[in-house]
């Protein structure tokens, strides 16, 4: 009873649409940059606010695919109204409908596939670990290019003639798969080379039918139209984003300019970041699930588009991400190979349960928890300037500075910033007068400000109490922790 993988679908379904609901809501920000500057700021300046100036430098080469973008347009247009104008929740809602699309596709997907060497499918066992494995819920809830991608892959695949028994499907349901994969691709052009991998599949493992390769052909071609369109929308002139995105990166070089990896870069990056031993046992389990299964589909999609990633100079762990549920079935299906040929001995078990229990505490801490402790800070300048206009003094840089790019979505607008190279300088005087209800931004952990005539008090910090009296290791001293002072009253 206490196996996930024995539980009923239905139950796993309701646990996972839980862990993900929660995960969504907590897990504010970006995994990675382009996640918001390349999508939030791009439909941001759809809807008329971020200027085209201080969007990145892949929107004036308009190498970025805009279907994305136009979808979170439609998103935030039917969210303001419906009354939801605060952009902290039209984001929730975005993660919230990635999450929602995730488990029910990983839920639908695990009842589909066909089995693998064994016999069976373990579609419980494979949906159990997309829940509960720690760093998945995570990665399913994001609105990004590699989320989004990935589902249009499974979904697509799902819909394909996947055993003999589907050789007589629906011309629509060919379509239909033709259509997701194509939209996958459109999401995210780098899996191009899975569903090359795929098509290859179809015609060399299943000997698929030219008709029916034909049908899956036409509703990729529509998928790429309505890319096409998309793209217009965006950048006002006929652009083809997959050639100009290859010209800038490959041709041109431009991906290099921020690092070059060599080819055997993705396996100790994972190593390190999915928490050993964890990570290694999944490595090793998913290339025996791989070695075991070398004619199922995700064995034939994920070869060529690992192979694409590692031939590339510039390489980025999140690269890999819409193969993540292919990266699970393998090892889910490692798993049981090798559990059927090996008896877990007590030494096993144990080393089995301290994995679990690693696994279940980052699940929760990692589930829990703002992406970038810059966001939470956004909320509550947003929701304390929407009630008075308001003056944020900030140490070094505008809270909404990131490198050289600005956050506009997050902005508050009845905000005014003021930088200033140090707080000192208001207790100097030379900052300009302060006045009852003006915030002060510091960035690392240091005494309060002292402002001779003002009393000062803590209104915001991202790092709960109880973890700033964990000081392990002098942990603090190396991080930047923003904390937000309120001028209460001259005294």
């Amino acid at each position: 009873m206490l196996n996930p993988a024995n539980w009923s679908y239905r139950t796993l379904l309701l646990a996972g649409l839980g862990v993900y609901i929660l995960t969504a809501f907590a897990s504010q920000g970006y995994l990675q940059s382009d996640e918001h500057f390349q999508l939030l700021e791009f439909a941001d300046y759809k809807l008329g606010v971020t200027p085209a100036a201080d969007l990145p430098w892949e929107f004036q080469q308009q190498i970025r695919p805009a279907l994305q973008p136009a979808l979170a347009v439609g998103v935030i247009r039917a969210a303001r109204a419906a009354g939801v104008l605060d952009p902290f929740s039209q984001a929730f809602l975005l993660r919230l409908i990635s999450a929602l699309l995730a488990i029910l596709v990983y839920a639908w997907i695990s009842n589909r596939l066909p089995a693998d060497s064994s016999g069976e499918s373990g579609g419980r066992m494979l949906l159990a670990v997309a829940i509960l494995l720690w760093f998945v819920p995570t990665l399913s809830v994001r609105f990004s290019s590699e989320n989004w991608s990935g589902l249009a892959f499974l979904s697509g695949v799902g819909l394909l003639p996947l055993s003999p028994a589907d050789d007589r499907q629906s011309t629509f349901r060919s379509a239909a798969a033709g259509l997701l994969l194509g939209l996958a691709f459109v999401f995210r052009f780098q899996v191009g080379f899975a569903i090359a991998g795929v098509v290859a599949w179809l015609l060399l493992q299943r000997h698929l039918r030219w008709t029916h390769l034909a049908t899956i052909l036409a509703g990729g071609v529509c998928a790429i139209a309505i890319g096409l369109v998309a793209d217009h929308w965006l950048y006002g002139n006929t652009v083809i984003t997959q050639w100009r995105y290859l010209e800038a990166n490959i041709v041109q070089g431009k991906a290099a300019e921020f690092g070059v990896s060599p080819w055997w870069y993705y396996f100790p990056a994972f190593v390190m970041a999915a928490i050993p031993p964890i990570s290694v046992i999944l490595l090793l389990l998913a290339g025996y699930g791989m070695y075991r299964n070398p004619r199922h589909v995700f064995t034939w999609a994920s070869i060529p588009f690992v192979l694409a990633h590692v031939v590339v100079g510039h390489k980025e762990l999140r690269f890999l991400f819409p193969m993540l549920f292919p990266f699970l079935w393998l090892v889910v299906s490692g798993w049981k190979a090798w559990h059927a040929r090996v008896t877990l001995g007590r030494g096993l078990k144990a080393g089995f349960a301290a994995c679990v229990g690693i696994n279940l505490v980052a699940l929760a801490f990692v589930s829990t928890r703002a992406r970038q402790q810059a966001v939470p800070c956004w909320q509550f300048l947003y929701r304390y300037s929407s009630k008075r206009d308001a003056v944020l003094y900030a140490e070094g840089s505008s809270p909404y500075q990131s490198g050289v790019l600005k956050t506009y979505f997050y902005r508050a607008p009845a905000l005014t910033v003021r930088v200033v190279r140090s707080l000192a300088e208001l207790e100097g005087g030379s900052g300009g007068k302060l006045e009852v209800g003006d915030l002060l931004l510091q960035r690392h952990m240091a005494a309060p400000p002292v402002i001779p005539g003002y009393r000062i008090e803590r209104a915001f910090r991202a790092f709960p109490d109880w973890m700033m009296r964990l000081d392990v290791g002098h942990w603090e001293e190396r991080t930047e922790i923003w904390t937000i002072y309120r001028v209460a009253e001259r005294t």
